[in-house]
């Protein structure tokens, strides 16, 4: 299946509370300015979780015009020149975990004994 190229028209303007966007430097993770952040967010917006696209509009290609396609389901960025492929991740804030069950308040009889 061929990655399509991310439209220009639908275009997220603030990241979701909480959410953040890195990549893998060899063992380290490596945060994206908030441009780069705010385009992969648009992308992922635009393709789905399982979907792929290409791009040169990455804040760090200006002037250099190279090709890359990020595939959201394997969440990686591939150089289409050098062939160099990078992890990527999306961080999202921790959802509040729900009590187990019968924990918290709990309903109690006085006995007319």
């Amino acid at each position: 299946k061929k990655a399509k190229a991310a439209p220009k028209k639908k275009v997220v303007k603030t990241l979701p509370e909480g959410v953040k966007w890195q990549w893998k430097d060899g063992s380290k993770w490596k945060d994206f300015v908030e441009e780069d952040e705010l385009l992969l967010e648009t992308m992922r917006e635009i393709n789905g979780e399982d979907g792929s696209c290409v791009t040169k509009d990455f804040s760090f290609n200006q002037g250099f015009d190279t090709v890359y396609t990020i595939d959201f389901k394997a969440m990686t960025q591939l150089n289409n020149d050098s062939k160099k492929k990078r992890v990527i991740r999306r961080l999202e804030p921790k959802a509040a975990k729900a009590p187990p069950a019968g924990a918290g308040a709990g309903w109690y009889w006085w006995s007319d004994d």
